[in-house]
């Protein structure tokens, strides 16, 4: 098994957008997939509390096949002790919905 990727740190003087966009897409990329990135739909940023939210492509290669998979992914940061730290992590695969009306 690799090594995991050290998780980045944010800054204690303040909260940027791409600061908690960087430690979601380190999140992330911690599954095991032969592809990802991320496409920012929303970030809101507070004092102490940050959220996100983003559409995650996934992709691998199986038994001759590209597989592909769309999470819509939505975390909640607190600043503890001058360190953001993620409370709270929700996503939902996006899938096709037949609609019969």
């Amino acid at each position: 098994m690799a090594a995991r990727e050290r998780r980045p740190a944010l800054s204690s003087d303040g909260c940027q957008a791409e600061q908690v966009s960087t430690l979601l897409s380190w999140a992330s990329k911690q599954q095991s997939f032969e592809s990802w990135s991320a496409e920012n739909i929303a970030t809101v940023v507070g004092t102490d509390l940050a959220l996100t939210v983003e559409l995650e492509h996934y992709g691998h290669h199986d038994d001759g096949e590209d597989k592909k998979m769309t999470l819509r992914a939505t975390q909640v940061y607190r600043r503890e002790g001058g360190e953001w730290k993620i409370v709270h992590r929700h996503g939902d695969v996006l899938t096709p919905v037949e609609v019969k009306w």
